[in-house]
């Protein structure tokens, strides 16, 4: 239990008595939300390869910067250039949003009615 508060306070900075969390890109370009601009801002990434980056983590979300060398054109060289000024940010996955309202079916054929109607609703 200590040890779980320790790790957490680490993670977490008090600024003017609210507790903010500590951003782990400080500084770095995030792999998974950088724009194209961005990419093409490192050494040895150019727009092309800044394009199959972003192809890539529409895939996939990147979980870890060497996973760049499936990037046709990146290799262990670029990677070490390039490497310590990039960072990987988890993405929140967030179950779908169930439906607010439910669905509004057709009447069923034949009926000669033209309204919809919610099941249980009488006409």
């Amino acid at each position: 239990m200590q040890r779980l508060v320790l790790v957490m306070l680490s993670v977490m900075l008090i600024s003017h008595g609210k507790m903010v969390l500590a951003n782990p890109c400080e500084g770095k370009i995030a792999i998974n939300r950088a724009s194209i601009k961005k990419l093409t801002s490192l050494p040895g990434i150019g727009k092309k390869k800044a394009l199959s980056i972003v192809r890539l983590r529409k895939e996939q979300p990147i979980i870890k910067i060497e996973t760049l060398v499936q990037v046709k054109g990146i290799g262990k060289k670029i990677l070490a250039k390039i490497g310590d000024k990039l960072c990987v940010q988890p993405q929140l996955l967030l179950p779908p949003l169930a439906p607010i309202v439910k669905p509004i079916t057709p009447p069923p054929p034949g009926s000669g009615t033209r309204n919809f109607y919610r099941p249980g609703e009488v006409d």
